[in-house]
């Protein structure tokens, strides 16, 4: 149920000609609440720094730590479990996109490579369940968590149909609830 000073997270893909998007947008239940505000401004911060990072040459481990050094920097926990991925014929396609320095994370990124750069992050504890549906994750104190996907390519410019106001605008955050398991991945195709 919906309670005042909640953020409410609406995780929404669609697919067109075969190709698939990923984008989120949070609604501010009034009365609002500061710490639920300065959590979803770090993660749109959280994404333009890492949006830097996503140059071709660079790796996908250089996004995390981007996105990592401002979390830690706004004194919030990035949630590790869950990250950004590669979108094209498949909403969930390779690479991963970790929210932390992950050296393990070695993809090179490519022109043309399409991913989604998602900071997740949480105000309390950054461990996650996975809810009774098989879908839901939740943190494990019931912490606000914040969320910001969206699609880019890397190049130097975001994808010509998204701009800075769409950037802008793309804060997810919700009371606990963080997002959605990746049931198949399969190598990018057509990006």
């Amino acid at each position: 149920m919906i309670q005042r000073g909640d953020l409410v997270k609406l995780d929404l893909s669609a697919e067109k000609d075969g190709y698939h998007t990923d984008s989120a947008v949070s609604i501010e239940v009034a009365p609002r609440n500061g710490n639920a505000r300065e959590l979803a401004r770090c993660a749109g911060r959280a994404f333009r720094q890492a949006l830097g990072a996503a140059r071709a040459g660079n790796r996908t481990k250089d996004i995390g730590r981007a996105v990592e050094r401002e979390v830690h920097r706004r004194g919030f926990h990035v949630v590790r479990e869950l990250g950004g991925h590669g979108i094209g014929r498949t909403i969930h396609e390779p690479p991963s996109v970790p929210n932390f320095a992950d050296f393990s994370a070695q993809h090179k990124l490519t022109e043309g490579l399409v991913i989604t750069i998602e900071p997740i992050m949480a105000a309390g504890t950054e461990d996650v369940s996975l809810g009774q549906d098989g879908w839901t994750y939740r943190t494990v104190d019931g912490s606000l968590s914040a969320h910001y996907p969206l699609k880019t390519s890397a190049r130097r410019v975001l994808l010509p149909d998204i701009t800075l106001e769409h950037v802008q605008g793309g804060i997810a955050a919700t009371g606990g609830e963080i997002g959605r398991r990746p049931q198949h991945a399969f190598p990018i195709a057509g990006c």
